[in-house]
């Protein structure tokens, strides 16, 4: 149950092989090109089509635009959310598109959002689902109404589970979040863009916070900061994948319709991270495929 890594800030020790692939066909490509890490033995799902990540998400929003598929009523759905900060980030790994940083906090009670749907779907010991890392896309993976943004900040969850269906591969959600240069949303207060600037700031790792995250100093993330400004009563649900190989499923998705700013400095300090790659973002799916 290792989360692939692209664009994913991550705490935790570091694996001795992962997954080999790139971006040069969108991952059209990856059931026959991606290559699994040595001791892989479950199944690369990139070439399906049922419950895979990303789709297109439709405006405006309504019971459709909400759920895809079952529609969650609200005492399931995020009733609780307690995070904090990590400690501190045991290391970062950037490689070509590639960015790690694991928030090793999958069995604490100090940081999680509730949903019924880690029980219901996932049959887990409670509705927790736990925070495991950060990931970024630029462009936008999802779009709405066919348009792309600029950045696309996933935080991949966990849920402890008990046991696993047949077909499970996962038991995750992610909060995912938009951001633009140009098209965020209006009325974003002082308060709100320097948060935003601050945690986004955070996750641009240069040498000198390397090397010093090597030596275990505290990175200062405002995780706490950063959830406080997000909205989470307009977002888009549904049960997706992996955006990496192997494309594993299921991933609970909550779609914030909300967009943040990014500046073009920040979205360019990203972009520069990709190497010779021009993106990091996998090709649309059809949505009730």
């Amino acid at each position: 149950k290792i989360l692939s890594v692209i664009g994913v800030l991550a705490l935790g020790a570091r694996a001795a092989t992962q997954w080999v692939y790139d971006y040069s066909n969108n991952g059209e490509d990856w059931a026959t090109s991606a290559v699994p890490p040595d001791d892989f033995t479950g199944t690369n799902r990139c070439g399906e089509t049922e419950n895979q990540s990303p789709i297109n998400l439709l405006e405006p929003l309504g019971t459709y635009g909400w759920a895809y598929g079952e529609v969650i009523t609200k005492d399931r759905d995020m009733v609780e959310k307690r995070y904090t900060n990590p400690a501190n980030a045991a290391r970062f790994d950037w490689k070509d598109e590639k960015l790690q940083f694991r928030i090793d906090d999958s069995a604490s009670d100090q940081s999680f959002f509730t949903s019924q749907l880690a029980v219901e779907l996932f049959g887990a010991v409670d509705s927790k689902f736990r925070p495991t890392a950060i990931s970024v896309h630029a462009p936008s993976e999802h779009t709405v109404n066919g348009q792309y943004y600029d950045l696309e900040l996933h935080i991949h969850h966990r849920a402890l589970s008990q046991e696993e269906e047949e077909d499970q591969e996962v038991d995750e959600a992610e909060i995912i979040v938009f951001f633009s240069t140009d098209r965020y949303d209006p009325g974003v207060s002082n308060a709100v863009n320097a948060t935003v600037i601050d945690f986004l700031e955070n996750i641009q790792t240069d040498p000198a916070s390397e090397a010093a995250n090597a030596q275990g100093v505290d990175y200062g993330m405002n995780l706490v900061g950063f959830i406080d400004v997000l909205d989470f009563e307009k977002k888009w649900m549904y049960l997706g994948s992996h955006t990496t190989p192997p494309c594993a499923k299921y991933v609970v998705k909550f779609v914030l319709r909300q967009v943040l700013p990014v500046t073009p400095t920040q979205l360019a300090q990203v972009k520069a991270r990709f190497g010779s790659r021009e993106h990091n973002s996998r090709a649309i799916f059809d949505v009730n495929q």
